[in-house]
């Protein structure tokens, strides 16, 4: 088994294989989510769970990604 080396975390947001949403995506879920919508709804649209949802929010996960670029 091959490691990686030190501080490389691997693909990142879209460049990860396994990645289901966009950038855009990323960016557009959180701005629904500070003008009201729920995790419940955002996942529904999205096709994802609502734990998936709360993590793209909070950051947990496409932390990398800024607010607007």
């Amino acid at each position: 088994m091959r490691l990686a080396p030190p501080g490389d975390r691997g693909s990142r947001g879209e460049c990860n294989p396994g990645a289901r949403l966009s950038e855009a995506d990323v960016r557009e879920v959180r701005r629904l989510y500070k003008h009201g919508f729920s995790k419940h709804e955002l996942a529904a649209r999205y096709g994802m769970s609502p734990y998936s949802i709360y993590e793209i929010v909070f950051r947990r996960t496409w932390a990398h990604l800024d607010e607007e670029e």
